[in-house]
C-alpha cells in the first residue's frame, strides 16, 4: 500500500532559511535532545565539506511539515566484501565526519506517532540497500518494535546495544546537593577519599567560563591536555583532526552566547585536575568531552572529582539531568543514578549479498563458540591432570 506521506529533500546549503524555518519550528513542537537542536545541527553542517553535506529530508503529509531529518549518502564497505549503497540518519556515513559522536539520535516529528517508520523506509530514494540509524535512545525511538520484531520486510541490525548512564539532578537537590550518598559506598569512599588527599593543598574548586573569550580559553587548555593524554597511548585523540577541532571552536563562538555550552576547570588551589565540556539544553547537561591530569597516585581520582562537582554544580543551577551521553564505561556507571539504552540499528533490503553475509556470520560465531568449549575443556583436563599429580605427590 503506498503511503500517505511524502518525502523532500533539500539543499540546507542552498536553502538555508527554508531549512532553519523548517527546522526550528519542529523543534519548538516536541522534547528533543541538544544533538537535534538547530543550534547544533546548523554548526555540524556548515562545518562538513560540501561533498560530504547531507540532504535535509522533510516528511510531509500534504503541505503539512511532519518531520524532518538530515540523510547522508555513502557506501557501505564491510569485511573487503560487501560494498553497498548507504544512506545514514543524521550522519555522513564518511567515519572521519561521523565521529563527532551524536547520541539520542532520531527525527525531529510534530506529533509523536504521525506516521509509521515502515511507510517512512517506503519513502526513501529507491536506491539505497542499507539504512545506518546511529544512537538511538529507545525511548524515543518510534520504531522500537522493530528492534523486537522483524516484521518489516527489511532485516533488522542491531550493530550496538549498550546502557548509557546518567545522573538525576532533582535527586541531587532533594538531598540538599549531596551527591555521594546517591552512589554505591566503593564510589563514595573513593570520592571522599581523593577530595581529602587533594585538600589537603587547597580546596577543590570549579570554575566557570562566563563569558565567550574565557570559555575559548579554557576549550583550548582542554583540548591541549586531551590530546597530550592519547598522545602518550599512542592514539588519536578526539581533536586530532582539524575538522573536529574547527567544528567546536565554531560552536562554542556561535552558541555560547545562548548558554548552550558549559566550560569547567576544576582544581584545587594552582593545581589543574581536570576539564570538562558540556552542552546544556532545555535543563539537560550532556558530557561531551574531558581532559584529566591523570596521577600516578591510583587513590587519586581526578576524573571523579571533577564530575561530582560538575553535578553539584549543575544541581545548584536548576539543570533536570546530568547525561553522559555515550556509551557505558565502567566510572560512568559507578557515576551515575540511572541508565537508558542506546542502539545502533541498519535496516537491510532482502538482498542475497546481505543473506550470504549473515550465514558466514552464523558460520563464523559457531566456530568461535566451538573453539570456545575446546578450549575450557583443555584447560578443565589440564587442571584435573594437576589435581591427579598433586594428590600421587601427596600420597
Amino acid at each position: 500500500m503506498k503511503p500517505d506521506i511524502s518525502l523532500d529533500l533539500i539543499d540546507a546549503w542552498k536553502d538555508r532559511q527554508s531549512a532553519r524555518r523548517i527546522w526550528q519550528d519542529l523543534e519548538s513542537c516536541g522534547n528533543t535532545c541538544y544533538f537535534l537542536s538547530w543550534g547544533w545541527i546548523e554548526n555540524w553542517l556548515f562545518s562538513l565539506p560540501e561533498h560530504a553535506r547531507p540532504a535535509m529530508a522533510v516528511v510531509r503529509r500534504g503541505d503539512a511539515e511532519l518531520g524532518a531529518f538530515f540523510l547522508g549518502s555513502a557506501r557501505i564497505r564491510r569485511h573487503c566484501v560487501i560494498n553497498s549503497r548507504g544512506l545514514h540518519f543524521n550522519a555522513t556515513g564518511i567515519p572521519s565526519y561521523d565521529r563527532v559522536w551524536i547520541v539520542n539520535n532520531w527525527l525531529l516529528c510534530r506529533q509523536r506517532g504521525a506516521f509509521r517508520l515502515n511507510d517512512l523506509l517506503k519513502c526513501l530514494p529507491e536506491s539505497w540497500e542499507e539504512l545506518s540509524l546511529p544512537g538511538l535512545d529507545v525511548r524515543e525511538f518510534p520504531g522500537n518494535e522493530a528492534l523486537k520484531d522483524a516484521y518489516l520486510p527489511y532485516r533488522v541490525i542491531i550493530d550496538r546495544d549498550t546502557l548509557s548512564p546518567y545522573v538525576d539532578l532533582a535527586m541531587v537537590r532533594a538531598r540538599g546537593g549531596d551527591y555521594l550518598p546517591l552512589l554505591s559506598p566503593g564510589a563514595r569512599y573513593q570520592i571522599r577519599r581523593a577530595r581529602r588527599l587533594f585538600e589537603q593543598s587547597a580546596p577543590v574548586q570549579v570554575e566557570v567560563a562566563r563569558d565567550l573569550p574565557g570559555a575559548v580559553e579554557l576549550f583550548d587548555q582542554l583540548v591541549s591536555l586531551h590530546e597530550q593524554n592519547w598522545t602518550r597511548k599512542g592514539k588519536a585523540g578526539a581533536f586530532a583532526l582539524d575538522f573536529h577541532y574547527r567544528l567546536h571552536r565554531r560552536l562554542i563562538e556561535r552558541r555560547f552566547p545562548h548558554g548552550e555550552i558549559q566550560l569547567l576547570k576544576i582544581a584545587s588551589g594552582g593545581t589543574v585536575l581536570a576539564y570538562l565540556y558540556n552542552f546544556v539544553y532545555r535543563k539537560q547537561v550532556y558530557f561531551y568531552q574531558s581532559a584529566i591530569k591523570y596521577r600516578q597516585d591510583n587513590r587519586l581520582k581526578p576524573g571523579f572529582i571533577a564530575h561530582a562537582e560538575a553535578i553539584a554544580h549543575n544541581a545548584a543551577e536548576g539543570n533536570d539531568v546530568y547525561d553522559f551521553a555515550g556509551e557505558g564505561e565502567l566510572y560512568k556507571k559507578r557515576l551515575a543514578t540511572h541508565h537508558k539504552r542506546l542502539v545502533w540499528v541498519r535496516f537491510q533490503k532482502p538482498h542475497i549479498k546481505f543473506r550470504i553475509e549473515n550465514k558466514l556470520k552464523q558460520k563464523k560465531q559457531k566456530i568461535r563458540s566451538l573453539m570456545a568449549r575446546l578450549s575450557a575443556r583443555i584447560v578443565a583436563g589440564d587442571a584435573a591432570q594437576q589435581d591427579r599429580a598433586q594428590q600421587l605427590v601427596e600420597d
